[in-house]
Order: C-alpha cells, then sequence, then structure tokens
C-alpha cells in the first residue's frame, strides 16, 4: 500500500495542515515522523497516496512554515521504503 507522509518543522504547521485536509474530507493522521526523514518536529501527517495532487496544490496555496517534504511510504516491500516527492 502506498502512503504520503507530510513533514513540516514547526509542530503548529503540522496540526493545521491535518485540520485543512480533514475540513475538505481528507482523512488523515497525525504519526510520529519516520527516523529516515530528518528534520521535522517529530509529527507527520499520513494520508491515502491518491490524494497526492490534492495535496501539493494545497500546501503550496496555503504555503505554512516550516515545510520539510512530502514523502511516498511504499509499505508493499519488508521493510517499508520512503522517497521524497516534494
Amino acid at each position: 500500500m502506498k502512503y504520503l507522509i507530510v513533514s513540516y518543522s514547526a509542530r503548529t504547521s503540522v496540526f493545521a495542515f491535518s485540520k485543512y485536509l480533514q475540513t475538505r474530507g481528507v482523512a488523515c493522521e497525525i504519526i510520529n515522523t519516520p527516523k529516515s526523514i530528518a528534520s521535522s518536529c517529530g509529527l507527520s501527517i499520513k494520508l491515502d497516496f491518491k490524494f497526492f495532487n490534492f495535496v501539493i496544490e494545497n500546501i503550496k496555496k496555503i504555503n505554512l512554515s516550516g515545510f520539510v517534504g512530502v514523502f511516498l511510504y511504499n509499505s508493499s516491500s519488508f521493510y517499508g521504503e520512503y522517497q521524497r516527492l516534494l
């Protein structure tokens, strides 16, 4: 299964973007940031990969501080793999 991980360096931005997504009907959850994704506040947002285009458009639109990146998590491999998308 493929997931997006959206990471910020500021906790307030994680919570703000999560709330923004949820108010627009995008199911997401706040998770501990995986160790392979550095430079963050320790929390990230996990959501289904099908929302990729929506996430990219809206990250640029609302421009919250401390944006670190968007990562693809592929859980189909044994250990899972992370790939930077933005």
